[in-house]
């Protein structure tokens, strides 16, 4: 986005990670460039300047994180997701008072929310309806250390009353490799196996 002849970017250039850049349109070369957001632990998947604030999607342990940051980079809150999952969204321009998002995670479908930034609050704007209670299946999220010591993030679902510390009927799915991420989502078929 930009405000007046500041134009707000994503870039990759010298932070893999991704970091937030102001580029003055009247001087847009990159020895001119300034960091407003650096790159941090986590990466950026994207950003969008709304509701006079830059509305950054972080990717932290496989899972959304969106944080709050005034034009001058200065973090100003984070949007409170409804648990571990994938948000995206976040779309308006610099003058709107909400944007809208969706968010899903592995026991609640794609959900479209409301974000108002003046209460810095999200509600439910549209819910699909399902034939199951969303609280009956727990989502945990642990970490498993890998040959190499690479801390490897897993999700562990099941039904509330299922003692997972006894052995069980479990399906298993892994993935990993060029640079993808399999992000938290529903799945119907899955929600019926459980």
């Amino acid at each position: 986005g930009s405000v007046g002849e500041t134009f707000y970017a994503i870039t990759n250039d010298g932070s893999p990670l991704n970091k937030i850049v102001a580029i003055e349109l009247d001087n847009p070369g990159r020895d001119n460039w300034r960091t407003i957001v650096p790159e941090k632990k986590h990466v950026i998947r994207g950003a969008n300047l709304v509701g006079g604030k830059l509305t950054i999607s972080y990717l932290e342990d496989v899972k959304s994180a969106i944080h709050l940051f005034a034009i001058d980079g200065t973090k100003v809150g984070s949007v409170d997701l409804p648990g571990m999952g994938t948000a995206n969204g976040f779309d308006g321009n610099g003058k709107d008072t909400e944007t809208f998002y969706s968010f899903a995670s592995y026991n609640m479908p794609n959900t479209i929310f409301r974000y108002d930034f003046e209460a810095m609050e999200s509600s439910v704007f549209i819910k699909p309806e399902t034939s199951f209670d969303p609280k009956d299946i727990e989502v945990s999220q642990v970490f498993y250390r890998s040959k190499d010591g690479t801390q490897i993030p897993m999700y562990i679902m099941h039904k509330k009353d299922v003692d997972i510390s006894e052995p069980t009927a479990t399906i298993l799915y892994g993935y990993g490799g060029f640079n993808i991420s399999i992000l938290p989502s529903f799945n119907a078929v899955t929600a019926t196996w459980l």
